[in-house]
């Protein structure tokens, strides 16, 4: 704890120092990884999203990860709020929500989700809209979810009685563009793919509760591997300290000899989901981003479809669904829905390819982003 409260105090004064005595006369730019379990996953297009910024601007990069081996140049280990306390900052960005700031910097958040997926608990819309309404640009993907920024934070302000001060602007979706460029999808179909939401912000939605049942039927009734990878924020809730499966989950030790299960806590998913002939899911972004990257579909397993249903039947990701794969609502369908999916996995396929060219800036984010930067 003292040796991780020295290394963020001495970053904090490097970096002052460095922004302070600007001898490049460059625009200072800092990139913040506010949340530690998943940002190891987006340090490499982040890296090559900003590298051709990197000519004209200063970027250095702001992390909470502990472990000093990363892959990242001109990085910073730091506390959160320190962040308050750095000067001659032109430009703060991030990909999560951050709730500090360098003094008097712009502001800019890259969303990190492919469709319009509620963020947390429809209850918390205020919660999470008054801390987007911190940030200058709010840059996105797709019309959805620009609908869904503009419609959260429009009423955030009528009801606290905030000026506007922000734009959402659609730039594209550098996740995807890169991931698509990386991507290798010669030995797909060796696997099924489990990838569950964070069961801790969707309890009522989430696919965990069956899991035991989802994997026990995949291992009996199909011969492909099958992948579970817990939400990156889940793994800590999972595993315990010595990396074995607490109390909750201990059901999982009945497979670590089966050699056709897999527990991936990979920083890296590129693999896994290149290989894999389909994914189940339940309300978690990632399916979208697996089946555009992938074009293969998706099982979505809706165990509260009814109320799921009441509160998000007006989201583009509500609806997106049906057009990438198939909605099962109870345990019974289970295998029958899995059996359509694998038999008619070619039309799938074509109606994801369809979906996929509604993202209209799709392989643009990179050159978008740049020209945002040079516009303000």
């Amino acid at each position: 704890m003292i040796k991780d409260s020295l290394r963020s105090l001495t970053s904090f004064i490097q970096l002052n120092l460095k922004f302070i005595f600007n001898f490049s006369q460059k625009k200072t730019l800092i990139f913040n990884f506010p949340r530690e379990q998943v940002a190891k996953k987006d340090i490499n297009y982040i890296q090559d999203l900003f590298k051709d910024l990197e000519k004209k601007y200063l970027v250095v990069y702001i992390h909470k990860i502990k472990n000093q081996n990363l892959n990242l140049k001109n990085k910073y280990y730091m506390h959160q709020y320190l962040l308050k306390f750095i000067f001659n900052v032109d430009f703060f960005v991030s990909n999560y929500i951050s709730d500090f700031f360098p003094f008097k910097s712009k502001k800019i958040y890259i969303h990190h989700c492919i469709t319009d997926s509620p963020l947390t608990d429809i209850k918390k819309n205020n919660e999470i809209a008054a801390r987007f309404y911190c940030y200058n640009y709010i840059l996105i993907n797709s019309k959805f979810v620009k609908k869904y920024f503009n419609q959260i934070l429009s009423e955030y302000c009528k009801k606290f009685k905030k000026k506007n001060t922000y734009q959402v602007i659609d730039v594209g979706y550098p996740r995807i563009d890169y991931l698509l460029k990386k991507i290798n999808l010669k030995n797909k179909n060796k696997s099924i793919i489990i990838a569950p939401a964070n069961f801790i912000a969707f309890k009522n939605f989430s696919l965990i509760n069956d899991l035991e049942f989802i994997i026990d039927n995949l291992l009996k009734f199909f011969s492909l591997k099958v992948i579970f990878r817990p939400h990156p924020q889940n793994r800590k809730d999972i595993l315990t300290e010595n990396f074995k499966f607490n109390e909750r989950f201990a059901f999982l030790n009945k497979y670590q000899n089966d050699k056709r299960f897999i527990f991936d806590t990979s920083d890296n998913y590129l693999k896994n989901y290149s290989e894999s002939k389909l994914m189940i899911s339940d309300l978690y972004v990632t399916a979208f981003t697996f089946a555009f990257l992938t074009n293969n579909p998706v099982l979505f397993f809706s165990n509260n479809e009814k109320k799921f249903q009441r509160l998000y039947n007006t989201f583009e990701h509500f609806k997106l669904r049906s057009k990438t794969g198939i909605v099962c609502n109870k345990k019974k369908l289970f295998l029958r829905n899995m059996n359509k999916l694998i038999k008619n996995k070619k039309n799938f396929s074509s109606l994801i390819k369809l979906e996929k060219k509604r993202l209209t800036q799709l392989s643009n984010a990179k050159k978008n982003i740049k020209n945002f930067f040079e516009k303000i």
